[in-house]
């Protein structure tokens, strides 16, 4: 029908320029005019061409919307509001909403990406950061876990930590080398500050700090950094943070820090020797075909150049750690906590993680106080009914007589 249609609709046309008359066209063609005028306009010999008008959203705003939302996950409508006033966009939010709905559909599609890994190839590294525990007296350990996972076999190395400098991490990657026996060809990181002078983005490379280049060429790898906002990039190892939620079953079952380090190591070799889903095997299995494929750990000179033995302090009731039989005093709010001292131009830093708690000089006094430390001292204990003008007061005037009051409290 439609092919009679079109004809007698070209032959009304030939004749004139009239617009048709589709109810005459319906009852000689024994159908609804509705259907005549459908088959006329859907004919691509009648229909008009519209004319294409150049879009708003130019090449420059697509190109900023992909940073912004692929980059930075900004939405749609922070993006259009953003283009409106810093690049004068004239368009429509509708523009910049179907473009980022393009760009979601796209990273979906990467995301589901499984990469895999040929043995001795890769590695990737994470942390846990600030997880909490607590002991049996309900103390909080604030703790960071070290993950490193090769990408073959999927071993795994945990590692309790009290911080996350540099140094520490150098001490977790020699740790890990150690544990499976090699070092991979490639680690995969992310824009932390300890790897990274300059984070990786869309449009620029990471660029990798001095230390961690020196350590990356001593220890026999190459350094990867993967994109900011994209966890998937480092899926291996991002899977195996969310194990750590398996460490809650733990509070309340420990002591002291060294039953939680027993603790971690025991859950380490536990996932170990559990049958990884995506491989259906054992990774304590496949590392030892993975072994053949990582490179031998360098000179023992050269491990031990990157040891940094850690000291720790427990802070005593009366809020002082002891260095060579004397004594140091800190806030009072870290009593029965374990705190990092380092000596530093003769002075001794000690530090809660990475927060500096306090500097004093190296000294042969018994007692080595701050006089804010002391305040919080004093008011904590004896003085406590005392208003802070009171203890500040008696500090000034009794200087001198305090050494012998915290001998005998």
């Amino acid at each position: 029908m439609r092919q009679d249609i079109n004809i007698k609709m070209r032959r009304l046309n030939f004749i004139s320029e009239i617009k048709p008359n589709f109810a005459e066209i319906a009852r000689e063609m024994n159908c609804d005019y509705r259907t005549a005028k459908k088959h006329y306009y859907n004919d691509d010999t009648t229909k008009k061409e519209r004319k294409k008008r150049d879009s708003k959203l130019t090449d420059n705003n697509k190109k900023i919307i992909s940073d912004k939302f692929l980059e930075f996950s900004a939405t749609a409508s922070a993006i259009y509001l953003f283009l409106r006033k810093r690049h004068k966009y004239e368009g429509g939010y509708g523009l910049v909403k179907n473009y980022v709905k393009e760009l979601k559909s796209e990273k979906k599609k990467k995301a589901t990406v499984r990469v895999e890994t040929k043995p001795g190839i890769q590695a990737q590294v994470d942390w846990k950061e600030e997880f909490k525990l607590y002991n049996k007296n309900r103390d909080e350990f604030c703790i960071n876990i070290f993950l490193y996972t090769l990408g073959y076999s999927r071993t795994k190395k945990l590692i309790i930590t009290f911080d996350r400098k540099q140094d520490t991490l150098f001490n977790a990657l020699k740790e890990s080398f150690e544990y499976t026996g090699g070092v991979p060809e490639k680690i995969v990181f992310d824009n932390m500050r300890t790897v990274v002078d300059k984070p990786r983005t869309v449009s620029s490379e990471a660029i990798v700090n001095d230390k961690m280049k020196q350590f990356a060429k001593d220890m026999g790898f190459n350094v990867s950094v993967c994109r900011s906002y994209r966890p998937q990039t480092k899926g291996k190892v991002e899977s195996v943070a969310k194990l750590m939620d398996r460490l809650l079953v733990y509070n309340l079952e420990f002591e002291k820090t060294d039953e939680l380090l027993t603790i971690v190591d025991e859950f380490n070799n536990e996932v170990n020797e559990e049958l990884c889903s995506a491989t259906n095997q054992k990774a304590c299995q496949l590392l030892e075909h993975e072994k053949e494929y990582l490179s031998p750990l360098p000179s023992k000179e050269i491990l031990d150049s990157y040891i940094t033995q850690k000291v720790y302090r427990k802070v005593n009731k009366e809020s002082f750690i002891q260095y060579q039989g004397n004594k140091y005093s800190v806030d009072p709010r870290f009593i029965d906590k374990f705190l990092e001292i380092k000596i530093v131009n003769q002075e001794l830093c000690i530090y809660n993680n990475t927060e500096l708690v306090r500097c004093h000089p190296i000294s042969v006094k018994k007692y080595n106080y701050n006089q804010s430390d002391l305040k919080g001292i004093l008011k904590s204990d004896a003085y406590k009914y005392k208003t802070d003008e009171e203890i500040e007061q008696y500090i000034d005037e009794n200087l001198r007589d305090l050494d012998m009051i915290l001998i005998h409290r």
